[in-house]
């Protein structure tokens, strides 16, 4: 059997070494005709990725680098007296991407030890080439990439994420106008993105597709006081769900600044509720068609199985 052919990257380098996430450590990135393969400096650990393993991949900003650019566009602002119109981010530098791969089986590994389900890599700012060479070598659609744009991307951050953080909150410890919320999942201080497609928390990194969810509530936090600072947000997810970090079907995210509450139900019953609805209309025509197609008697198609999604 013919060795799969490897291939140069755009930097003409047979590969380049990038921070992975998971598995944690530095890894050298490099791409052949049929696979993906990354492999420890020390040559000591390698992980493939071949055509049909992928199940989401999913492209966002780093978070701390969001903050950070974003508390460094305040700050010149008001040391230049600026107002809010102006553009002040032509000379922060660019923030780094981060690429998470969900797997639908376990990654090939050397040596065979702890099963991988999912690849996270930390991809340099301005090198979105990588995830393109990769959906290429791995066969997975390219528009089927879930991306989620920094803010200083204005226009394609504008056109394409479906959420932005408060921008009305006066309280200078709270970061506004980034695509997420801090919060905490269990014992993990970290961020949310919510996504059309479901829920990312980073880090460590989790994706929830929207087609796990079974219902969500936001508001809950602190018995439902408006005196309280945090509020929480819950999830319960279907019983064939993938999800390690939930107990019982149920996942909560807490610590969520209040000033969050408002945006985040908008997102649940704007964004969120549609897109689940489109994808249940989209099941529910698909059984209709197969229930014309064999000739079914039953009159129960109008029936809705789909999700309950609930906000307080």
């Amino acid at each position: 059997i013919e060795d799969d052919k490897l291939l140069l990257l755009p930097n003409e380098e047979s590969s380049v070494c990038v921070s992975c996430i998971q598995p944690r450590g530095k890894m050298n990135f490099s791409l052949y005709d049929t696979k993906c393969q990354l492999t420890s400096v020390n040559k000591k650990s390698q992980v493939e990725i071949h055509p049909g393993q992928v199940d989401h991949m999913l492209l966002f900003p780093n978070p701390q680098e969001c903050k950070v650019q974003h508390l460094k566009k305040k700050k010149k602002k008001k040391s230049d007296s600026e107002n809010d119109e102006t553009d002040t981010t032509s000379d922060i530098d660019p923030i780094g991407m981060i690429l998470l791969i969900l797997l639908n089986k376990d990654a090939n590994t050397i040596p065979n030890k702890k099963p991988v389900t999912q690849i996270c890599i930390n991809v340099p700012p301005e090198s979105d080439w990588v995830c393109q060479q990769l959906c290429n070598s791995i066969s997975f659609p390219f528009e089927q990439v879930i991306q989620i744009y920094p803010p200083s991307l204005k226009e394609l951050a504008k056109q394409h994420n479906v959420f932005w953080s408060d921008t009305t909150s006066s309280d200078n410890n709270i970061i506004t106008s980034l695509p997420f919320v801090p919060c905490y999942v269990n014992v993990h201080d970290g961020v949310l993105f919510p996504l059309s497609h479901g829920l990312l928390f980073h880090k460590p990194p989790m994706f929830i597709p929207k087609s796990e969810l079974e219902s969500i509530a936001c508001g809950r936090g602190g018995g439902g006081s408006s005196s309280t600072r945090f509020v929480d947000m819950k999830i319960q997810l279907h019983d064939n769900h993938t999800n390690k970090q939930a107990k019982h079907n149920l996942l909560e995210f807490t610590n969520i600044p209040r000033e969050e509450l408002n945006v985040l139900k908008k997102y649940i019953h704007d964004t969120l509720i549609p897109s689940m609805m489109d994808d249940d209309d989209g099941n529910n025509s698909k059984e209709d068609a197969n229930n014309e197609n064999q000739n079914d008697k039953s009159d129960d198609d109008d029936d809705d199985d789909g999700d309950s999604i609930l906000s307080d």
